[in-house]
């Protein structure tokens, strides 16, 4: 039992991660452990030293919670000893650990890292990262009041999310040395492929290097960690445009995220909103009945987008995901198969985006039944990672 945790944040949290902080918060408050949010960026240099001086302190009962791996320590003390974290120390994932490979190889390796979901154990296995780790799903632990009324929504289809603009592939393997290659094609295939399949990133790298007879096991871990993040975002781009292309032919859409370069603010049936913060698509969601939410590379957990949209009363269409099934049997949200060629997946969208079939969902979002099913206890799976 900690008897004390410090939670560091070192900018400003999306409003989803700052909820589900002061949702831990309460978690370690009800198992009588005091808790405190601290932002780097608002302590002074002086109250810095003092927090340093701290976290050296040998209390393993003391708790130090960092997120993405961005809090850094110096390699020594003033003295000249060699700093060493003495609380406990939970470091709290967002993404796949390949986005924040070069943090992570400096972070402590007593340290107990919290994935988004289990398959990014292979990323950490795969980068040869020592790191006990543990998952921490995204779910809220609660819904909050009644949703707005059906009848005051104003967007039919609202898509959030951002599509990148695609590096090149010929450009990409001109600037690197020819014995990537083979790598650098495998990253392309196994990306297309997870935007028609949504399968765990790593285990997608090593099929699609196994074909042409290479193991990712003989690449430098930081090149690793890049090909990785690349396949992740070869797959969002593709799934997301594919999609939203399709779908504007028989529906008008709003768009909020980083879709520049695509020519949607010239489209028909196109209302492009551009980029805003996390806090005005939550405000949409209350004006929206159904949203897509596209990300491949999530196939065992929900993203926080699809947990707002049901917190907001919105009818989340997504990728599959295990821990979204039992809400999909509630009848609150429904998956869409990118497996499927563009006219079966036309068509299945026409179907679930039929008024009746929308309407009933949102009547099923509205009264709340699907709201108590049990929520993976965060508290209990970090507690667990310390003291098995």
């Amino acid at each position: 039992m900690f008897q004390e945790a410090m939670i560091v944040t070192t900018r400003n949290l999306a409003s989803w991660g700052a909820a589900l902080i002061g949702e831990l918060v309460n978690d370690f408050g009800r198992q009588g452990c005091r808790a405190v949010i601290v932002d780097l960026a608002a302590v002074e240099r002086s109250q810095t030293d003092h927090l340093l001086d701290r976290w050296c302190e040998k209390s393993p009962e003391k708790l130090l919670i960092s997120l993405n791996a961005r809090l850094t320590f110096p390699e020594h003390k003033p003295g000249g000893s060699v700093y060493e974290v003495g609380w406990s120390h939970f470091c709290w994932l967002f993404d796949n650990p390949s986005h924040n490979y070069e943090n992570l190889t400096q972070l402590p390796a007593d340290a107990v890292v919290g994935l988004a979901e289990a398959s990014h154990l292979d990323s950490m296995k795969a980068l040869h990262l020592p790191h006990t780790c543990t998952v921490f799903s995204y779910r809220p632990d609660s819904f909050g009041e009644t949703p707005v009324p059906t009848g005051a929504r104003s967007h039919k289809i609202l898509i959030a999310g951002n599509a990148s603009a695609l590096p090149n592939l010929e450009h990409t393997k001109n600037g690197n040395p020819v014995e990537l290659h083979p790598y650098i094609d495998a990253a392309w295939a196994a990306g297309h492929q997870q935007a028609r399949i949504p399968a765990p990133t790593v285990s997608l790298f090593q099929a699609a290097c196994a074909d042409t007879g290479h193991s990712p096991d003989a690449l430098p871990k930081s090149i690793l960690a890049s090909l990785i993040s690349i396949i992740e975002q070869l797959s969002n781009t593709h799934s997301r445009l594919r999609t939203i292309n399709i779908l504007v032919a028989d529906h008008q859409v709003s768009l909020i995220g980083n879709l520049q370069g695509y020519d949607f603010e010239r489209a028909e049936n196109v209302n492009y909103l551009g980029a805003t913060d996390y806090e005005t698509f939550e405000n949409m969601l209350g004006n929206s009945q159904v949203t897509l939410n596209l990300t491949p590379k999530f196939t065992q957990v929900a993203t926080p987008r699809v947990w707002s949209a049901l917190k907001a009363g919105a009818v989340p269409l997504t990728t599959a995901s295990a821990e979204l099934d039992p809400y999909k049997t509630a009848g609150v949200l429904d998956y869409l198969d990118l497996s499927l060629d563009d006219g079966d997946l036309r068509d299945a969208m026409i179907e679930m985006l039929d008024d009746e079939t929308v309407a009933h969902r949102l009547e099923s979002i509205a009264n709340r039944s699907w709201s108590g099913l049990e929520p993976p206890s965060r508290i209990e799976a970090l507690y667990s990672a310390f003291m098995p």
